[in-house]
């Protein structure tokens, strides 16, 4: 599994002391959850941190804590992989009273009709092609099938999260 993505962002100043109006913004991606361990399309199902997830939002605060990283606030989704993560990380760099704004504008990509499936599913690579498949994983540019398309879920069928 990968291991949970940091960047740290910082600008020039970060070598002067710190003027007003000039920040860093630091970004981490949520640790590894149950759906991303079992590679399936997980969008805005709400699924939990694996105990890697959790043990690796915890590294990646000590990370913070070491450099002495201090947050006036932080923004998270308000999916439970990734206000756990947050939660996790401002506690391990000692900084649990910062200030959290959670919203759902923040969430991950909606994957539509693709949420729950096995990301190498044969069902749905007979269905729609590896091309359009690997696009939907991957293209920011190409949207995956609505929920609500009746031709894209009459031909996944009935059983097709079971695949």
């Amino acid at each position: 599994p990968e291991a949970m993505n940091i960047h740290l962002f910082t600008t020039k100043a970060r070598k002067i002391p710190l003027m007003k109006g000039i920040h860093t913004v630091v970004m981490i991606r949520h640790g590894e959850s149950t759906w991303n361990m079992e590679k399936r399309f997980t969008g805005w199902c709400d699924v939990p941190l694996t105990t890697r997830g959790e043990f690796d939002a915890k590294d990646a605060g000590n990370l913070i804590g070491e450099r002495g990283l201090k947050f006036d606030v932080a923004f998270t989704s308000s999916l439970e992989r990734a206000w756990r993560s947050c939660a996790i990380v401002l506690s391990a760099c000692g900084q649990s009273d910062t200030e959290v704004v959670k919203s759902w504008k923040l969430n991950e990509r909606h994957y539509g009709a693709l949420q729950g499936h096995y990301k190498d599913s044969p069902s749905l690579v007979e269905a729609f092609g590896e091309e359009n498949v690997i696009a939907w994983r991957r293209s920011f540019h190409t949207a995956p099938p609505s929920l609500y398309d009746t031709n894209v879920l009459q031909k996944l069928g009935p059983t097709s999260l079971q695949t």
